[in-house]
């Protein structure tokens, strides 16, 4: 699965529930991570954080006192959080032998430095941004449109069922689908 696919389900999963995906992609990270952000997202406590929240959610959100997911500081988390699992996909999709720390090692110079200075001692090799910046934008523009999908789909359930709670129940079974196809990428 290409990455903007994968980053399109885990905004879409975010835009249902807006922890599931973050959720997802912390059971998935990979044990023993050697970097940023899987390193943190594999610590038994960040997997709980995000699942207890995860979990919270599907709860709360057939509560009739929670706010509306359009509600202007509940779209934007959503859209965050979306932003976030785009930029987690995307930093999994580099090879662990890239690096975007800089070395201070002048002799490691080769033609991929971006600073080649004689008078410069740090070396860096360039992260390639686009891939980033573009999942976390296809991240967010699939929560956004879930968010929006989601409310009248619970409107229309509602009307056909006579009760939320069937358009919850599936939305939740779509949403929590939609992440763990995410996470396997």
């Amino acid at each position: 699965m290409s990455l903007w696919t994968s980053a399109a389900l885990a905004g879409a999963a975010t835009g249902g529930r807006s922890f599931t995906g973050l959720a997802a992609l912390a059971l998935a990270a990979p044990a023993d991570a050697p970097r940023q952000p899987d390193r943190t997202l594999d610590k038994p406590w960040a997997r709980a954080v995000l699942v207890a929240a995860a979990v919270g959610e599907l709860v709360a959100d057939k509560l009739p006192r929670t706010p509306s997911r359009l509600a202007p500081p509940v779209l934007v988390g959503r859209l965050v959080n979306a932003a976030v699992c785009g930029l987690v996909l995307a930093r999994r999709d580099v090879p662990a032998s890239r690096t975007d720390v800089p070395q201070v090692f002048p002799q490691e110079r080769d033609a991929d430095t971006s600073d080649t200075s004689p008078t410069s001692s740090v070396t860096t090799k360039p992260v390639r941004m686009a891939p980033m910046a573009g999942a976390a934008a296809v991240s967010m523009a699939a929560a956004a449109a879930a968010s929006f999908l989601g409310v009248h789909w619970r409107a229309l359930a509602a009307r056909r069922f006579r009760t939320d709670a069937v358009g919850a129940g599936l939305e939740d079974a779509l949403t929590v689908a939609l992440a763990a196809a995410a996470a396997r990428r």
